[in-house]
């Protein structure tokens, strides 16, 4: 099993802002704290909407941090222009989702967080099991 300081649970925009606050404190993708997400490719809940679906129906994306949002054609569907945005985001600082991998349960190593203290909240690790079918390859690129 491994462990991580953090593991932040789905690589949407969310998911990708929290990431790239880690990465600015310190912290190292895949070293101190997991990116997982449930979707085989970037892009986030946005992957799943319709064509027909612009940028201009859509009123535009927001911005993640330290890397302006596109401008698209009004007329390109908001799934393109948005899963290629998040993959140049995940590239741009290096934040290594995991995926595909869906999230059945989250649970804490410490026995009670409310009886923590502040301090105490961010040293705690977290755990995550990691399917016995990972490739060597995808296995390699987490240790």
């Amino acid at each position: 099993m491994e462990h991580y300081l953090s593991i932040i649970i789905g690589a949407g925009q969310a998911g990708l802002a929290t990431a790239h606050q880690l990465t600015s404190r310190g912290l190292v993708p895949a070293q101190d704290f997991l990116l997982i997400d449930a979707n085989p490719a970037p892009g986030g809940a946005w992957r799943h909407r319709w064509d027909s679906l612009t940028l201009g129906k859509a009123h535009n994306i927001a911005d993640l941090p330290g890397m302006p949002a596109p401008l698209a054609d009004a007329s390109s569907p908001a799934s393109h222009v948005v899963a290629s945005y998040y993959g140049a985001y995940e590239d741009k600082f290096q934040l290594r989702p995991y995926r595909p991998a869906r999230t059945a349960r989250a649970i804490s190593t410490a026995r009670s967080a409310r009886a923590m203290s502040a301090q105490q909240r961010t040293q705690t690790s977290h755990a995550v099991r990691t399917p016995r079918t990972t490739s060597p390859s995808r296995a390699a690129r987490f240790s």
